[in-house]
């Protein structure tokens, strides 16, 4: 019957006892993804100095199977000072930190000055580099601080043998502010420099050649190639 019953719904087992978890921001991990862009510029010059603008003076190459870059001499006025060839790649690097490299031609070394620079502004007010230079016979590379395609100041002169294929090497250390100056890879001299020295930044980062800049002593000094690149 039912109200002599004794049956009962047995009483449900209460869940074991586990560690709790707090789920309310304890930490948090951030995650990101820094992208560096570096950009190189390589001519050879197979294809002339399309890809070159003048500042002063107009750059040509000297054609044939193997062309170097190098000064339109047709143009020269004896009479004046302005003589040579400057200007810049079209291409400018992304970064203050910069390299460039220019290859010695092919066949005898010819007496002449010429310069290659970086780490400069379109019309070449400030910039740094490296200068090429053989007179009689005897060759030199010095860094330089230039202020126009005309003038520049040279530092650290460095007696150096060339021969043809000869790669020569300029730095702007930027990280240390420090100018350095290599032939074939081995570090030569180096220059420390403020860093506020000249400007630089955007718009600050072209890098290009001066050709046959003591034209009126000597017209050689060309370049076989040109390269540059952001370290």
């Amino acid at each position: 019957m039912i109200g002599q019953s004794t049956t009962r719904s047995r009483k449900p087992s209460a869940p074991p006892l586990t560690d709790g978890v707090f789920l309310g921001a304890v930490s948090q991990a951030t995650h990101s993804t820094s992208v560096e862009l570096k950009t190189r510029i390589y001519d050879d010059f197979e294809n002339g100095v399309d890809d070159w603008v003048n500042v002063r003076g107009r750059l040509t190459t000297t054609g044939g199977s193997s062309p170097d870059i190098t000064a339109d001499m047709s143009i020269f006025d004896p009479l004046s000072y302005v003589v040579g060839a400057a200007g810049y790649h079209r291409t400018e690097l992304l970064s203050d930190n910069c390299r460039a490299k220019i290859v010695v031609p092919d066949g005898l070394i010819v007496n002449g000055t010429s310069q290659f620079w970086f780490c400069g502004d379109r019309a070449m007010d400030n910039y740094y580099g490296i200068q090429v230079s053989t007179v009689l016979g005897i060759s030199t590379l010095a860094i330089i601080k230039g202020t126009s395609p005309n003038s520049m100041r040279r530092f650290e002169l460095t007696l150096q043998s060339l021969q043809s294929g000869d790669e020569i090497e300029g730095w702007y250390d930027r990280p240390n502010s420090t100018l350095r100056m290599y032939h074939e890879g081995n570090l030569l001299k180096s220059l420390p420099v403020a860093p506020t020295e000249i400007p630089h930044g955007p718009g600050r980062r072209w890098c290009g050649v001066i050709m046959a800049s003591d034209w009126w002593i000597a017209p050689g000094g060309n370049f076989a190639s040109f390269e540059a690149w952001d370290v």
